[in-house]
């Protein structure tokens, strides 16, 4: 008997804190509190839109999401969420796979 392979097409969100190894090496104290803003602004618009957040590694995550719509707009929103008192500037990839299981 064969065993059925089902498809499914899952939105994937990379991020990356824009010059988050250059402050390290400047200012860790303050690389540390952007980072700790950042996780906590992504992990809530995550709940919000139904991502799953697969990994956190270094500055930057990698999460999957159910829906197109909703993988955009939890991007948008972790960029107009205020991350303190300064600006954090993110690169933020989307990709869109067809993964089979």
């Amino acid at each position: 008997m064969e065993a059925k392979i089902d498809r499914k097409l899952v939105a994937i969100m990379f991020n990356d804190i824009v010059g988050y190894t250059a402050l390290m090496q400047t200012n860790e104290k303050r690389a540390f509190k952007q980072k700790a803003r950042h996780s906590a602004v992504f992990q809530e618009q995550h709940e919000l839109f139904d991502g799953l957040i697969i990994q956190y590694h270094g500055d930057g995550t990698l999460s999957v999401f159910n829906s197109v719509v909703k993988v955009s707009e939890c991007a948008i929103q972790i960029q107009l969420t205020p991350a303190g008192e300064e600006i954090i500037n993110l690169k933020i990839v989307i990709r869109f796979e067809s993964i089979f299981f």
